[in-house]
């Protein structure tokens, strides 16, 4: 069996629900280092369409550690799709002191909503130093500090913190655009 991977990529809370993006399509992630030396990766559409259909049960972690289980498929706690964009996940947080403290740390701003998943490859594509996953075993996805996918937006949403979001979101805007001008200038 290949080696655990795992990639990350932001999401948003709302509540007690955690809802967002585990991994998005077509958009190079940043560089990672593997066997082949440094790579830059991207997910197909297709890549968990059978983990989806045939795997009943993934897990939602903090920081990929199984002793820290947040939700699962199996008790309906965790809700996985695909879409246009990436995969798409929705998941209740449990009213425990884990919960509780992914929740806080949300709230205020120590976890900005990034994701990861952790992965075994079944199938993948190499075009130079640019990887494409085509078709993955999805073991998990987690909750986590640093993303591979930057691409993906991250918003923390609560009643209490709804104008501060839009300012942050308003900023991260900014920024990316901001990103694209200097991208375009260069060029």
């Amino acid at each position: 069996m290949t080696s655990l991977e795992r990639r990350y990529a932001p999401a948003e809370t709302v509540g007690r629900t955690l809802h967002g993006y585990a991994a998005v399509f077509g958009k190079p992630s940043l560089d990672l280092y593997g066997p082949r030396g440094k790579f830059v990766e991207k997910i197909d559409e297709r890549a968990f369409d059978r983990t989806l259909k045939e795997n009943p049960d993934v897990l939602l972690l903090y920081n990929h550690e199984p002793g820290q289980l947040l939700a699962r498929r199996t008790s309906k706690t965790l809700r996985l799709e695909r879409d246009a964009k990436g995969l798409r996940f929705e998941a209740d947080l449990p009213d425990t002191t884990l919960g509780r403290d992914v929740r806080t740390l949300f709230e205020r701003g120590d976890l900005d909503g990034q994701m990861s998943f952790g992965f075994h490859v079944r199938k993948d594509e190499w075009n130079g130093n640019t990887r494409t996953l085509l078709d993955v075993d999805l073991v998990e996805v987690s909750v986590v500090i640093n993303a591979a996918y930057p691409q993906t937006e991250a918003v923390l949403r609560s009643a209490q913190t709804d104008a501060r979001v839009y300012q942050i979101a308003d900023r991260i805007n900014r920024s990316i655009e901001l990103c694209r001008l200097l991208q375009f200038l260069e060029s």
